[in-house]
């Protein structure tokens, strides 16, 4: 992804609390088009 990007790529990941922890880490950051949040719903049980 980095040579596609032509910039470093850094995965930095945030375990715990249902995805909030890293959700939360992004929401807060700068609007400068350098974070992204990946998560996937897949690995996490759905409770009816």
């Amino acid at each position: 992804m980095s040579r596609v990007l032509g910039q470093p790529l850094v995965i930095d990941p945030k375990p715990g609390c249902r995805r909030r922890i890293g959700a939360d880490m992004i929401a807060k950051a700068a609007a400068d088009g350098y974070q992204i949040l990946l998560t996937n719903n897949g690995t996490h049980p759905h409770y009816r």
